[in-house]
């Protein structure tokens, strides 16, 4: 059997003890009710660990009274969502557009009647409920449509990922079996350990490992990148260093970038780091980095530079290419979901769209412009730790 909805939550808010009471009575057979005698303690309690579903605000009360109250739950982003019904004795339809302008969801007047308590904490209530569960959904469709897009990208990585560790193998499989080569046949000639012969082929085969261990560790480097980025989400923040981000970004797309004439990458010493999770900052970076390359296309003079720079309390990232730039119009409208200019099957329309969703949860802003120059920009402000 399905298990029953919990009860939703009830903060009343009134100076006069007797009027709490009378609320307490009518409301707890249904809700969870709590209750403060001033507006202070009410923004204490909506600011808790377990926040109202709703609240029930008087608006006449000593210092600060309801009208401020209301304010400063909207203004404040945990606290803006909880549906605020104003209970009071002032008449008037000043009063009411006043709360309404505030944020305010209902009135309800004095003297109390039950009946129309009861349904408008009700309807209020159930709102508030379909409405957080949509939010969840909405969250949790986003979570997969951004897992869906990596996933995507590491499709359109794969080939070109399949290939550069192709390179950096058959490296290390070349210099092994010269490498065995040169031991056998000292072991079949047998040589003098002083002998001239010895020295040199001694000498070549350290550097034949040294070679083996620069391509193993390509290949490390390669595989490394892709399981960090394939893994899920699990949206922990944490102070990361953005250089590191743009590398494993750049190793990723090696496989694209590697057709251009240049990649030139610039980070300001001593950059601070960012409150931010570091596989959804690189799945941005990868988003550009690819667009740019299709922009860019077959010419042979193209070109991609990044700089990250400190500046007024942030991190900012720049990604220009060289390619033919943004049609105006087209500016705002590439940020759409599904929007693309790409053939069916060369892209899901979702990776700026997700790129500026995941940059905004993490308080940042991302934008595009034009150069002087022919070419694009994409610039990314973070802010810093």
């Amino acid at each position: 059997m399905p298990s029953e909805p919990s009860k939703s939550t009830i903060l009343v808010v009134d100076d006069v003890a007797e009027n709490i009471d009378i609320l307490l009575e009518i409301l707890a057979r249904d809700y969870r009710v709590m209750a403060a005698n001033n507006g202070k303690k009410a923004l204490g309690i909506a600011n808790s660990a377990t926040p109202p579903d709703l609240i029930l605000l008087d608006i006449v009360m000593p210092g600060m009274d309801g009208y401020e109250v209301c304010q400063r739950l909207k203004a404040a982003e945990k606290t803006r969502k909880i549906p605020v019904i104003f209970i009071t004795s002032n008449g008037g339809d000043t009063n009411e557009a006043r709360g309404f302008a505030l944020g305010a969801v209902d009135y309800i007047r004095k003297p109390i009647n039950p009946a129309v308590l009861k349904a408008r904490v009700h309807a209020h209530a159930e709102l508030k409920r379909h409405r957080d569960n949509l939010e969840n959904l909405a969250q949790e469709r986003a979570r997969q449509l951004m897992h869906s897009e990596r996933l995507a990208s590491l499709g359109t990585l794969a080939a070109g990922i399949a290939h550069e560790i192709n390179n950096p193998l058959t490296y290390v499989m070349g210099n092994a079996e010269i490498l065995k080569f040169l031991f056998d046949s000292m072991a079949r000639e047998g040589v003098i350990l002083d002998s001239e012969n010895f020295a040199a082929n001694i000498r070549e085969s350290a550097q034949r490992v040294t070679e083996i261990i620069k391509g193993a560790n390509m290949i490390n480097a390669i595989v490394d990148g892709m399981q960090r980025f394939s893994r899920q989400d699990t949206h922990a923040r944490e102070p990361i260093d953005i250089g590191g981000c743009i590398n494993n970004a750049i190793t990723l797309c090696h496989f694209h970038l590697k057709h251009l004439k240049r990649v030139r990458l610039t980070i300001e010493p001593d950059l601070p780091r960012v409150i931010a999770n570091g596989r959804q900052i690189e799945q941005v970076l990868i988003n550009l980095l690819k667009n740019a390359c299709d922009a860019i296309g077959e010419d042979a003079k193209g070109s991609i530079e990044i700089r990250v720079q400190a500046a007024y309390g942030s991190v900012t990232i720049t990604v220009e290419d060289n390619g033919p730039g943004i049609p105006g119009p087209m500016l705002n409208v590439i940020w759409k979901a599904f929007y693309t200019t790409k053939p069916n099957g060369l892209g899901t329309g979702l990776g700026l769209s997700i790129s500026k969703n995941i940059i905004e949860e993490h308080k940042g802003r991302i934008w595009a412009e034009n150069r002087r120059q022919k070419g694009a920009r994409f610039i990314i402000e973070l802010p810093s730790s």
